[in-house]
């Protein structure tokens, strides 16, 4: 089975994923600010995937503001993607939320379309 890191693991979404990770025998480790990783600041993040094999991204700005949302999704998918090319994470997998109008959803699409280019380069998230 694998090991794989849930960022937003905590979350409505993440706590899900978890949960079915684990039932079907993985080991999914959740990982939040709460849980002392910082996608804004990198925080935690090299030591969370110095051991994992998949990230699983599922985080949620914490501002529902447009420029905010655009900037916590942009910096949390450089810094996570960086991180992962230290570790050498062999999967990425983001929470697409393309098509959607919001603001949000627009900061989610922008993240999302940066990792083929800065991620782990194996998959390519959402659809940009």
């Amino acid at each position: 089975m694998f090991q794989v890191a849930v960022i937003g693991g905590t979350g409505l979404v993440g706590a899900r994923v978890v949960y079915e990770l684990r039932t079907r025998g993985h080991e999914a480790i959740a990982a939040a600010p709460g849980t002392g990783v910082d996608t804004i600041t990198g925080e935690g993040l090299d030591d969370l995937l110095a051991s994992s094999e998949i990230v699983v991204d599922v985080s949620n700005s914490p501002s529902l503001g447009a420029r905010e949302a655009m900037t916590f999704f942009t910096t949390a998918a450089r810094n996570i993607a960086e991180a992962e090319r230290r570790a050498g994470v062999r999967h990425h997998v983001a929470l697409s939320v393309v098509g959607t109008d919001s603001d949000r959803g627009r900061g989610r699409e922008a993240a999302a379309c940066g990792v083929p280019a800065g991620g782990c380069g194996r998959h390519r998230a959402g659809a940009c």
